[in-house]
């Protein structure tokens, strides 16, 4: 059987920025020092994310791809077969790159996947347990496996409040940004959604109106402010019968980004 690595990542990160790209390439790199095997599918086209690497340390990109400790694939194979069930392990690219990596050495400390989520995020699989999938498949190929996972900040901020609470919990409010690690209270942050939700409609619509429309909400719907954190996706329906969609996804965005904010620092 085996063990899960000792932590678990993910990183918000804005994909069309060179600077946080390069960030979780010097993660990468990092790993493979202290002993790790890599296999990165976070970008739609991998030779594009070898050329980039190459500007980073191209006598360590080359010798780690040319010994297999680094994989690096184009962002849909890494998800190619995982959602049949049962996994079809012949056909699943990821299972395919494990075990590449898996034989690069005996005495190689775990192997660490970089993956974009995005796909789960489209297909509502993101409610999977991240460390679950981990064990799954550390048990099934006996080494520690361990997923960073890279969410793309405009896919993030895109999402309601309730989905993205419901990713942090996942992931247990383990965060990485470009440059360091963070690590956040899951109570703390959950006894601040009420809060962080007013101060994302003060952000869009200034506090007098921020404030009608919360007693618009309790009008029409019996809403007050204490209910948000107990009823938050009832909350977000109601507030976009009130406001309309498209000024309720301007106000998810602020939430949203005050929400990463609050898990970074």
């Amino acid at each position: 059987m085996s063990d899960l690595l000792k932590t678990h990542n993910i990183s918000i990160i804005e994909m069309t920025n060179e600077h946080s790209i390069l960030g979780i390439y010097k993660k990468v790199f990092d790993y493979l020092a202290a002993g790790f095997a890599i296999i990165y599918g976070v970008e739609m086209d991998g030779n594009n994310v070898k050329r980039k690497m190459a500007k980073l340390n191209e006598t360590v990109l080359n010798k780690s791809i040319s010994n297999g400790s680094l994989i690096i694939v184009d962002r849909p194979l890494i998800y190619a077969g995982r959602y049949h069930n049962p996994v079809d392990w012949s056909k699943n690219s990821l299972a395919k790159s494990i075990l590449e990596a898996k034989h690069v050495s005996l005495n190689i400390r775990g192997i660490i996947i970089f993956v974009n989520p995005q796909i789960e995020l489209e297909t509502g699989n993101y409610k999977e347990e991240p460390l679950d999938f981990e064990n799954f498949v550390g048990k099934r190929f006996n080494i520690p496996i361990e997923v960073v996972y890279c969410y793309d900040l405009k896919v993030v901020l895109s999402l309601k409040p309730s989905i993205l609470l419901k990713i942090l919990k996942i992931h247990h409010l383990s965060t990485i940004d470009t440059n360091s690690i963070h690590h956040t209270m899951p109570n703390k942050v959950m006894m601040e959604v009420a809060t962080i939700f007013e101060q994302g409609l003060v952000d869009i619509f200034g506090k007098d109106a921020s404030e009608l429309i919360f007693k618009t909400l309790s009008i029409l719907y019996g809403i007050d402010k204490h209910q948000i954190p107990l009823k938050l996706d009832i909350v977000e329906q109601k507030l976009e019968n009130a406001i309309g969609r498209f000024n309720a996804s301007r106000v998810f965005s602020a939430i949203n980004l005050r929400l990463i904010n609050e898990c970074l620092h």
